[in-house]
């Protein structure tokens, strides 16, 4: 789990540490928490992604589920 690992750094380098992930850990399932504005950094789309707010939206292979938040 890699909560912001970008947050701080410019673009050039955060797109490069982001794609080196996956090529640095390729059997290892990779859980990063992103701003939404950073989300363009990634090389590929991601298998699942979770939006966080009021209701907590996943959208995984094409489909798309809310469900409330507590908290």
């Amino acid at each position: 789990m890699l909560d912001e690992p970008v947050a701080g750094l410019d673009r050039p380098t955060a797109e490069a540490l982001l794609a080196a992930l996956p090529e640095a850990l390729p059997e290892t399932a990779l859980v990063i928490a992103l701003q939404e504005q950073d989300l363009d950094l990634l090389d590929s789309t991601p298998t699942t992604v979770v939006r966080l707010g009021r209701t907590a939206e996943r959208e995984h292979n094409g489909k798309r589920t809310a469900e409330q938040v507590r908290g």
